[in-house]
């Protein structure tokens, strides 16, 4: 008998309409056994083919069955998989660092507050891995802090249009790991809701990303320091001239061919 599961939707959408990931599936499947497999209905982006999962089918004492999910191929699903998942990437960085390789984290999300991950990013300063933030919410963790977060750089942007966006890189000595999110790093998100964080392959993708995070990071008219004097200076205009990243990216991004 055909079962139907509901899929998994995230949508990502940088300020603009050019650039935009959306996966999304719904789909009837035929249980064999415990294997279930999400063989289309791909967008382009996700070049790299065949999205699946493995499920366990249950019952409940209703008599009603659900599937406890046991492991994706590219996805990475809160609860069950996002906080390994995250220090694995961390941790990464670090041992990168440790060897002497180039090694760096740069994330743009809503609200950074888990203490377990905020303690592996003081760790992977004190390892020499440069950490970039861009935090438009709440914010635990305490940059440049001599010997714990020397090489922890933070900064928030609000301006006129509301960003909901989560970007997470991570250099991978070289070769570089991007993701789009829909989970701030919280343990709500991590350990308690149904998130998903999504690998982008593509390599034009990867470049609008980066390019998209610089543009954030150069911002000097709405971006406020994060600091341990908890001030909230907006940063210096220096001698580069003004820089208004949502205004720079409109413009980036209404360029660029749909």
């Amino acid at each position: 008998m055909k079962r139907k599961i509901v899929g998994i939707f995230v949508m990502t959408l940088l300020i603009g309409t050019s650039l935009q990931t959306v996966i999304s599936m719904s789909k009837n499947i035929i249980p064999n056994d415990t294997d279930f497999n999400f063989e289309d209905n791909l967008s382009t982006i996700t070049a790299a083919g065949g999205l699946s999962f493995k499920a366990n089918e249950k019952t409940r004492f209703d008599g009603t069955i659900f599937y406890e999910t046991s492991s994706f191929k590219h996805l990475i699903v809160s609860p069950n998989f996002s906080r390994k998942s995250f220090k694995r990437l961390i941790k990464n960085e670090i041992h990168n660092a440790q060897e002497g390789k180039e090694a760096s984290v740069f994330l743009k999300l809503n609200n950074l507050v888990d203490t377990q991950l905020i303690d592996l990013l003081y760790a992977a300063s004190n390892a020499g891995v440069k950490i970039r933030l861009i935090v438009r919410g709440m914010c635990s963790i305490v940059p440049g802090i001599k010997g714990q977060s020397d090489n922890i750089e933070a900064i928030s942007i609000v301006d006129k249009f509301l960003e909901h966006t989560r970007i997470y890189i991570f250099s991978n000595d070289g070769d570089p790991k991007y993701y789009l999110s829909s989970a701030d790093l919280m343990p709500r998100n991590l350990d308690r809701r149904v998130e998903v964080t999504c690998p982008i392959y593509d390599a034009a993708l990867k470049e609008q990303l980066q390019n998209y995070m610089e543009i954030q990071w150069q911002d000097n008219l709405r971006a406020r320091i994060i600091s341990s004097g908890q001030n909230n200076n907006f940063r210096p205009k220096g001698e580069s001239g003004e820089v208004r990243a949502q205004w720079a990216i409109y413009n980036m991004l209404s360029k660029l061919e749909c």
